[in-house]
């Protein structure tokens, strides 16, 4: 799982803003949201990602401004990522007993 955050801005009034969350130059997500003043810092909604079918290993992870967006970032902007690498459980298997003759 990837947990992640952000902030940024806009020029211009009434735009979407957000960013791309990247694993190995591969879009897996995104976080955003909507900016009604121009130039007003805002947070972008958090998202908590399920990604599946990396395998264990180094990766890469990249934040990106959202594709077509008018999205801007400056040191007044703060970012968060948090991957929390689960196991993969085991196959469930269910084995049915018919209740006992005298149920």
């Amino acid at each position: 799982m990837i947990f992640a955050s952000g902030s940024g801005w806009s020029a211009a009034t009434g735009q979407k803003i957000g960013m791309q969350i990247l694993i190995d130059g591969k879009v897996q997500g995104q976080a955003a949201c909507y900016t009604n003043e121009s130039g007003s810092h805002k947070v972008f909604s958090a998202n908590a990602l399920v990604v599946a079918g990396i395998a264990m290993g180094n990766h890469t992870l990249a934040l990106q401004t959202l594709s077509g967006t008018n999205t801007t970032t400056d040191p007044n902007d703060f970012f968060n990522v948090t991957i929390l690498e689960l196991p993969i459980p085991a196959p469930l298997f269910f084995v049915f007993q018919p209740p006992p003759a005298h149920f």
